[in-house]
């Protein structure tokens, strides 16, 4: 995973793919400045110019991670798609993100873990989920106004989503992938779509819970 968004210089995305790749192959928990250093294949000097500390290292590390999360969803649909194509994009990168990068989940688990116990990262994680269920409750929003979505309550299937991906794919991951992670994914999302998008057809069979 490369973080080469427009807003960070060079030296700093080199740092936060290092982050990246170490927190992945050593844990967060042993994560260090200088291994993060070591990784960057710069100064320990230069990580603390940026930084100052591991705290505001994870901090700013988390942050590029969501900005992350939320560009790999928006590119898949344009502004101008219908409500119901955008609908389908969020739902398709939460199956992605879930059952396809493996790295991504576990450095965003291993982030997660540690930031239940520290009340900045816990802000910064909080801040951030704010802004995914946005996303999908202005999707939601969007197609009731054009007609075309039932009167759901869209803060709560934004929470009920995000829950699932999460806790579905640590799931998945702790369980040696055991079961069929795209087949379960399909029976909340199927249902999801019936909830939301009126008149809803398929040609399978209803999934029931």
């Amino acid at each position: 995973m490369k973080f080469d968004l427009t807003n960070f210089d060079q030296k700093r995305s080199e740092i936060l793919n290092a982050t990246f790749q170490t927190i992945y192959e050593q844990g967060i928990v042993e994560m260090s400045m200088r291994s993060i250093a070591r990784a960057a294949r710069v100064n320990q000097s230069t990580v603390h110019y940026y930084f100052q500390s591991k705290e505001n290292l994870l901090n700013a590390f988390i942050r590029a991670l969501f900005d992350r999360f939320l560009f790999e969803i928006e590119r898949r649909f344009l502004k101008s798609d219908s409500p119901e194509k955008k609908l389908e994009a969020i739902i398709d990168a939460g199956k992605d993100f879930a059952g396809k990068q493996e790295e991504l989940f576990v450095v965003f688990i291993d982030c997660w873990s540690l930031a239940i116990r520290n009340p900045a990262m816990k802000k910064t994680f909080s801040d951030l989920y704010v802004r995914m269920t946005k996303l999908f409750e202005d999707i939601i929003e969007e197609g009731i106004q054009a007609g075309l979505f039932n009167q759901v309550r869209k803060d709560i299937l934004s929470v009920m989503l995000l829950s699932f991906v999460g806790g579905m794919g640590m799931q998945w991951h702790m369980r040696k992938r055991s079961f069929d992670v795209r087949k379960h994914f399909s029976v909340l999302t199927e249902n999801l779509r019936m909830m939301i998008i009126k008149q809803r057809k398929t040609d399978s069979v209803r999934y029931t819970l």
